[in-house]
């Protein structure tokens, strides 16, 4: 899966493990040009349904800088 954050693009792996989807980032680039894997921003990312429920969870940190952003919540479907 390819996610665009303005000229950056980040290839993930979607991986099932344990009822959860984990998005795995395995490359990135900027306008096009790839970047080096060693500077790839990663974390614990995953997304679970519970109780009607969709849960995400995401952490996402890169080597120098540290923490870029972590947050969690909940969706659930509208009620008539």
């Amino acid at each position: 899966m390819l996610e665009r954050f303005g000229p950056i693009t980040v290839a993930l792996a979607l991986v099932v493990d344990d009822g959860r989807l984990y998005l795995k980032p395995r490359r990135w680039s900027v306008l096009g040009l790839p970047l080096p894997k060693a500077l790839l921003p990663g974390g614990a990312s995953f997304e679970h349904a519970s109780d009607g429920h969709f849960n995400f969870d995401v952490t996402i940190s890169a080597p120098i800088v540290g923490l870029i952003v972590k947050y969690r919540g909940q969706l659930q479907p509208d009620t008539p």
